[in-house]
């Protein structure tokens, strides 16, 4: 959620650098997608990783490179997503 060179942030205002455990509501704005892959002029097509990340037992949460540090976001989203249930494409959140 960032510029190509990763130059300007294009996560909403709402959540600030630092923003920790910070509910967030149903339609509420995250940000909007960019470019930035990590490393400065490496393009990606446009997507968005999502993931809901378990948390260690002080509070800090787990590599979520591991798929069992996370949780399937269906029941979250309301809708099915686990990508071995082939859900319809685009994926859209009801509203």
């Amino acid at each position: 959620m960032a510029a190509e060179d990763g130059s300007e942030s294009f996560v909403a205002d709402d959540f600030p650098p630092g923003t920790f455990a910070k509910p967030v509501k149903k339609g509420q704005l995250l940000g909007y997608q960019g470019d930035w892959a990590g490393f400065v002029n490496y393009r990606v097509g446009l997507h968005v990783h999502f993931s809901i990340v378990t948390s260690e037992d002080d509070g800090s949460f787990k590599n979520e490179g591991a798929l069992d540090n996370t949780l399937d976001p269906s029941p979250y989203l309301g809708m099915d997503v686990k990508i071995d249930n082939l859900p319809q494409r685009p994926i859209q959140c009801d509203k």
